[in-house]
């Protein structure tokens, strides 16, 4: 592990535990699906910070590749979630939007899943 991975390790320590926590929550107040979209949001941003120290760590282009493929779904992930957590955080009914932006990073991470597997 480089000395440059450090912060995302951190970082990705830090996400972990705040998603797990709030997943706990979730199964203790079950009306509050808030909980359950950040914890998801957590721990998506928790794999991003993992798969950019696996990229800080790369010895070849190759394995760059890897990783960035990883950090695309880890992303795809996220926006998913941020848009689910915002909805549900305002208390509003989901809009057309939120499952046109769900329905699209859905696809591209279906994509990127079977680009990935293709190549490997």
């Amino acid at each position: 592990m480089s000395t440059l991975s450090i912060p995302a390790v951190v970082m990705a320590s830090i996400s972990f535990y705040v998603g797990l926590y709030h997943l706990l929550i979730y199964f203790r107040r079950r009306q509050h699906r808030e909980d359950l979209t950040f914890a998801l949001m957590c721990l998506a941003t928790g794999f991003y910070a993992v798969f950019c120290a696996g990229l800080y760590s790369a010895t070849s282009v190759a394995q760059g590749v890897q990783w960035q493929r990883a950090q695309f779904i880890a992303l795809a992930l996220f926006v998913t979630s941020f848009v689910w957590f915002v909805s549900d955080y305002t208390h509003q009914k989901p809009q057309i939007a939120t499952y046109v932006f769900s329905a699209f990073y859905l696809f591209a991470l279906a994509v990127c899943r079977r680009d990935s597997s293709r190549r490997a």
